[in-house]
């Protein structure tokens, strides 16, 4: 899967989780500017697990600080 294709994703299970939608300006802004919370975070940590099959320890969700960060991790963890 490429990193396009995971964005997508990404803000799909965003969108779902918290009811944000969050516009490609908007990526590297911090997700509590966005009215996005750690529970918010979690709860999309537990999505991303569920449906690419990984484990997030949760040590790592605290990084998840925008989308950028998000997809940088994925992208170093688990893409080709």
């Amino acid at each position: 899967m490429g990193k396009d294709e995971f964005k997508k994703k990404l803000l799909t299970i965003i969108e779902k989780q918290s009811n944000v939608v969050i516009k490609p300006e908007e990526f590297t802004t911090p997700l509590p500017e966005l009215g996005i919370d750690s529970l918010h975070a979690v709860m999309i940590a537990n999505d991303l697990e569920e449906i690419f099959d990984v484990i997030i320890d949760d040590r790592e969700i605290k990084k998840f600080i925008n989308v950028n960060s998000i997809v940088d991790y994925f992208e170093e963890k688990y893409m080709d």
